[in-house]
């Protein structure tokens, strides 16, 4: 189930049952060492996982909500796996939503 963000409002309301269709079919990859990507959607991205301050596990870039730019970036925390998805509006990146998987058994 997606968390849906205050951030992202804007680009939400109403929209759910739409964007959970585009997140479900957003193809996600592995980060790998000297992959190359658009300028703008790798600066977004790596913005994003900085202000994180997680290591990240897969990205997603996809044209679906254009002209905005769409990304999903997965992390890994401690009790869950988490999807996050964010619009790019070429100013600043909002965070749409996230959406958590837990794990099954978190040793304390």
């Amino acid at each position: 189930m997606i968390d849906w963000m205050e951030s992202g409002k804007k680009y939400t309301i109403g929209k759910e049952a739409e964007l959970q269709t585009i997140f479900a079919s957003i193809k996600w990859q592995e980060f790998q060492a000297g992959k190359k990507e658009g300028l703008i959607p790798a600066m977004a991205i790596k913005n994003i996982i900085e202000q994180t301050n997680r290591k990240p596990l897969r990205y997603a870039i996809s044209n679906e909500l254009a002209p905005l730019g769409l990304y999903g970036i997965e992390f890994n925390y401690k009790d869950a796996t988490v999807k996050s998805y964010w619009a790019d509006d070429g100013v600043v990146c909002s965070c749409l939503g996230a959406e958590p998987t837990f794990k099954a058994e978190v040793k304390a």
